[in-house]
């Protein structure tokens, strides 16, 4: 079994060395990084408690839209910029962008899903 995502009281767990992303430029200020089966972990324990947000494709637009996204399930699911948020995206340095976007938006506890 993967190391969870949260720890007890709800404080991010250090990834995972094989998590972290070997591309410098795919790597977010937080430093917050999961594998798909600790995402996946994390979404079955908290249910709408948690955001999963996918971004399709490519370029600054889809960027834009997946930060939009998040607002909206977090308005939708009445939760704080505290819960627990994961960016997944076949393009890690959009995503990675996208998780620095979210961070300086306020959100705490937000993991670029890699592997």
């Amino acid at each position: 079994m993967l190391a969870p995502l949260l720890d007890d009281d709800g404080s991010v767990m250090p990834s995972a060395p094989n998590a972290v992303p070997a591309d410098h430029g795919a790597r977010t200020r937080a430093g917050h990084y999961a594998s798909p089966v600790q995402a996946e972990q994390l979404e079955r324990a908290l249910g709408l408690g948690a955001l999963r947000i996918d971004i399709a494709c490519c370029g600054h637009e889809a960027a834009e839209l997946a930060v939009l996204i998040a607002f909206g399930l977090q308005a939708a699911h009445d939760l704080d910029k505290s819960a627990p948020v994961l960016v997944d995206a076949g393009a890690w340095r959009l995503a990675a962008s996208t998780v620095n976007r979210l961070t300086d938006e306020g959100y705490s506890r937000i993991w670029l899903v890699t592997q």
